[in-house]
Order: structure tokens, then sequence, then C-alpha cells
């Protein structure tokens, strides 16, 4: 009986994941995609959410996310600095791992 209910639940919530969009994957594919699976969470969670079902929500309804908006261009900029400090710091990296690996394969057991 436990099983039936388990199966009902999954079907019910593949069916409302497949429907619900206007883009679809092949009924097979979507059958066993992630989605599917995560389909009873997903569908109780879009089902109580205050949100509309759109992609883009106003920006408005997140106030918090004002400063990000206001200041991406700030944002984007420090991590275009802190990418180059990042390769500079693989290469480093790089040098110390081979010269360990070097050394490791000298030493004479």
């Amino acid at each position: 009986m436990y099983a039936v209910i388990i199966v009902a639940v999954f079907l019910f919530s593949f069916l409302y994941t497949y429907y619900r969009g206007k883009e679809r994957l092949k009924a097979s594919r979507q059958l066993f995609d992630h989605s599917t699976f995560l389909a009873p969470v997903n569908m109780f969670m879009t089902g109580f959410s205050k949100l509309p079902n759109q992609p883009f929500f106003d920006v408005a309804q997140f106030p918090e996310l004002k400063p990000l908006q206001d200041n991406w261009q700030v944002i984007r900029e420090e991590a275009i600095q802190l990418q180059s400090q990042i390769k500079a710091a693989e290469k480093i990296m790089m040098q110390v791992l081979t010269h360990s690996l070097n050394v490791a394969g000298n030493v004479s057991t």
C-alpha cells in the first residue's frame, strides 16, 4: 500500500514538473532527470511560494539585492583583479608541486 502511494506521489510530481513550463524535455529524458527525483520537494516549494511562476522577478521584491544591482560593475572589476592574482598563485603552486614531486621521486628507499 505504501509503495502505491509513493509511486503515485512521484507520478503526480513528474506530471506536475513536466507540464509546469513552456519548454519541455522528452518524457523519457524527463523521467530519468534529477528534477524528477526531486519533484515532490520542488512541487511543495513552488506550490506554496508567494512568488509568481516566472523566470525573472522584480528587484523591488528583493530589497536586499539592491546593493548588488547598484554595485555590480565595481564587484566585476574586483573579480577581474582577483582573477589575475589567482593565476599568479596557480603558477606558484604548480612550481611548488613540481618541485615536491621531483624531490619525492629522487628519495631512495
